[in-house]
């Protein structure tokens, strides 16, 4: 719940959330709902991420808000998207700002960002990541 309204999470179980691109960043939602899904969920599977085009720049600024959210939340972010992050969002308004958008979700790929994650998650910074694939795996 974000301040008097419900954020409707479609899909959820154990802690994890699962979103579509197409219907929940169509949604005119914000940080602060964002934020408050972040709290709720300790990761986030969004499927179905298109490379965006200006006719999209909402979209395109929901979805560099929600990465901004998870980011510094310290939230798993998965994506399924239909090409890198580098090509998702190369023309229209806010092309420049999406670029710190690609810098994060490159950051989150890494093991010291999936160790945060998993301290936020057990609420102790001290114990080191112990991955039962190597990271490569699931890149």
């Amino acid at each position: 719940m974000v301040a008097s309204r419900k954020v409707r999470i479609p899909e959820a179980h154990g802690g994890v959330a699962f979103l579509q691109f197409a219907d929940f960043l169509a949604q005119p939602l914000g940080a602060a709902d964002y934020l408050a899904i972040t709290e709720a969920y300790s990761a986030i599977l969004l499927d179905g991420v298109p490379k965006l085009t200006a006719d999209r720049r909402n979209e395109a600024r929901r979805f560099m808000i929600l990465v901004d959210a998870c980011y510094e939340r310290k939230t798993m972010l998965y994506i399924a998207a239909d090409a890198p992050p580098k090509e998702l969002y190369t023309a229209g308004d806010g092309t420049f700002e999406f670029e710190r958008t690609v810098s994060r979700l490159m950051e989150m790929r890494s093991v010291e960002y999936i160790e945060m994650c998993r301290a936020r998650l057990l609420g102790d910074e001290r114990k080191p990541f112990e991955p039962y694939a190597l990271t490569s795996d699931l890149i």
